[in-house]
């Protein structure tokens, strides 16, 4: 078991669930959020180890939610997630700071690898 944390944020619950059942079959620590906004409000109170999230989200993109952390200098690493990829978007969110860009449908086990990628990228830069 892992005390690792991640927040998941999109705005389709079904694929929140999905990947929450996922991650938690991991032994990861789950919070989620549907919006800009939520994820902003969780990232403020709490320190996750990684975020997952939706580009396209209801009130703000998360490109704009990535644009938002860096000015508050909150390095949480970051893998994007998106059923609309683009390969602007993919650059505008590795300059960001994404570490990642994921299109969905995903394969749940390159998900999962991605995710550990992450963690170990995360673990040896310091915060």
């Amino acid at each position: 078991m892992t005390d690792r944390h991640i927040l998941l944020v999109d705005d389709d619950v079904t694929i929140l669930s999905l990947l929450k059942e996922l991650l938690v079959d991991e032994g990861y620590r789950i919070s989620t959020a549907k919006n800009g906004r939520e994820a902003l409000g969780i990232l403020i109170g709490q320190k996750p180890d990684l975020l997952i999230m939706d580009i396209s989200l209801p009130d703000m993109s998360g490109l704009d939610v990535l644009g938002q952390m860096s000015v508050a200098r909150n390095p949480v690493p970051v893998l994007l997630i998106t059923a609309y990829g683009s390969s602007n978007d993919a650059i505008k969110g590795v300059q960001l700071g994404a570490l990642d860009f994921i299109t969905k449908p995903f394969d749940l086990d390159k998900l999962v690898a991605a995710v550990h990628r992450a963690l170990d990228v995360a673990e040896a830069s310091p915060r």
